[in-house]
C-alpha cells in the first residue's frame, strides 16, 4: 500500500513465470482427460453444472472449450482432472501475490486485499494468492455497497461499470456461472437477510424469489461457509506457542444502515444475527451472552454448535466474576484485521499530520492512464 505522496506504479508480464511453474502444462493436461484434442488454438472456462434455484440436486463442474473453428464442447469432469485444473490455475492468483509482497517488501509497506464481504464469508478466493493482505478494508462490505463506494469517490466509470469476472480462464467466465448462486445483487440481499435471521418468505420479497429457492440459496450459502473454512484459517502449531495473545474489540457504533429496496438493515452483523423481527434494529444484548462455567459444562456441545450463527462472544464467569471469553473463529479473523486497520489509520493520521498527501484526481488521473502508460 503506497504512503500518501509516494505512487508506486509496475507491470510485470507474469506469463514466463506461470510457464515455469508449469501452470498452462498442468491444465491441458487435465483437460485432455476428457477432451483429447485439446491444445493449441483452443480455450477453455469450467463452470457449475446448475443453480441451486433449479431444485435440490448435487452440483458439478464442467469443462467447456472452443476448438480453433469456433465450436463449442462441455463435459463433466472428473475429480481429480477438477482438482488439477483449479490447482494449476490458482497459480495465477499466487504469483500475483508475490509481486505485490515482493514490492511491498522492498518499499516497506502493507499488501492491501479488496474481497468484499461476499467473497469473504463465501471463501472465493485463493488461500496464500488474492486471499493473502496485510490488510483487508471493505470485507465489511456487501458487493452493493462496493459498487457506491466507487460512486461517491468519482472512480472511473470503466471501473465501476466493469463486469465481475475471475479473469482465471481463457475464455470468459462469471462469478455466478463458476461460483455464486445469484447474481451478485441479489446475493448480497440473500445474503444479508440469512446473516439477519430474517425469514426467507422476507428474503423472496426483495429479490423477486420464491421462498424455496431462497431456501436453497440460504443452504447453499451454509454448504460453502463450512466447505471453504479451511481458506479462512492460519497455521496451527503443535503446541501452544507462549506469548500469543488476542484482543477483543467492541463492534462499531453509530446509524449504520444498508438499504437493498424496501429491506434496510443495520451494518452492526457479526452482533446482529438473530433478528427476524426487528430487521433495522438487532443489537445482541451483551447481558444474555453472560453465562456461568456450569452453563459451559453442560452446552458446550450447543454452544460451539451457535457461536457462528450468533457472531457474538460469550462470557463465562466462575464464582461470579468474569473469567474467560468464547468468540467464533471468524469473528476473531475480524478481530486482528480491525486491528491492523487501526494500525494503518494511525499511520496515515501522522503521514496527514505531518503534509505525505496527493490530491484524489491525480490518483484517479494515474488509474485512467493504466499500466501500458506507467
Amino acid at each position: 500500500m503506497p504512503a500518501p505522496g509516494r505512487a508506486v506504479r509496475t507491470y510485470t508480464d507474469i506469463t514466463p513465470i506461470l510457464l515455469a511453474f508449469g501452470c498452462y502444462r498442468w491444465r491441458d493436461e487435465a483437460i485432455r482427460s476428457v477432451f483429447p484434442g485439446f491444445g493449441t488454438g483452443w480455450k477453455s472456462k469450467i463452470v457449475l453444472s446448475g443453480s441451486p434455484l433449479e431444485g435440490d440436486r448435487m452440483n458439478f463442474f464442467k469443462v467447456v472449450v472452443r476448438n480453433p473453428a469456433g465450436d463449442h464442447q462441455e463435459k463433466r469432469l472428473p475429480l481429480d482432472a477438477y482438482l488439477q485444473v483449479v490447482a494449476a490455475t490458482n497459480f495465477k492468483q499466487r504469483t500475483r501475490k508475490t509481486l505485490e509482497y515482493f514490492h511491498a517488501d522492498r518499499l516497506n509497506y502493507a499488501v492491501v486485499g479488496t474481497p468484499n464481504r461476499l467473497e469473504y464469508d463465501q471463501g472465493f478466493f485463493v488461500k496464500n494468492g488474492d486471499g493473502a493482505a496485510d490488510l483487508k478494508p471493505i470485507a465489511h462490505l456487501y458487493k452493493s455497497q462496493v459498487y457506491a463506494l466507487a460512486d461517491a469517490l468519482g472512480l472511473p466509470e470503466e471501473i465501476r461499470t466493469a463486469k465481475p469476472t475471475t479473469d482465471t480462464y481463457s475464455l470468459e467466465q462469471g462469478q455466478d456461472e463458476f461460483f455464486f448462486a445469484l447474481p451478485y445483487d441479489k446475493m448480497d440481499v440473500v445474503l444479508c437477510g440469512l446473516n439477519h435471521g430474517m425469514p426467507a418468505a422476507r428474503v423472496a420479497e426483495e429479490t423477486g424469489l420464491t421462498t424455496d429457492q431462497v431456501e436453497r440459496v440460504f443452504q447453499d450459502i451454509r454448504t460453502k461457509r463450512k466447505t471453504t473454512h479451511p481458506l479462512h484459517m492460519k497455521p496451527v502449531p503443535i503446541e501452544p506457542v507462549p506469548g500469543s495473545w488476542f484482543l477483543m474489540i467492541p463492534p462499531p457504533q453509530g446509524p449504520k444502515g444498508a438499504y437493498f429496496g424496501s429491506l434496510t438493515v443495520d451494518l452492526n452483523m457479526d452482533y446482529n444475527r438473530s433478528c427476524a423481527d426487528k430487521p433495522t434494529r438487532c443489537l445482541m444484548k451483551l447481558s444474555s451472552q453472560i453465562k456461568p462455567i456450569s452453563y459451559l459444562k453442560a452446552h458446550a456441545a450447543e454452544i460451539v454448535r451457535n457461536m457462528g450463527d450468533r457472531g457474538a462472544p460469550l462470557i463465562i464467569t466462575q464464582n461470579g466474576e468474569a473469567k474467560v471469553v468464547l468468540q467464533d473463529i471468524e469473528s476473531y479473523e475480524q478481530t486482528q484485521e480491525t486491528m491492523a486497520l487501526l494500525k494503518i489509520l494511525a499511520l496515515g493520521n501522522r503521514q496527514i499530520e505531518a503534509g505525505s498527501v496527493e490530491p484524489a484526481d491525480v490518483v484517479i488521473r494515474r488509474l485512467r492512464e493504466g499500466p501500458g502508460n506507467r
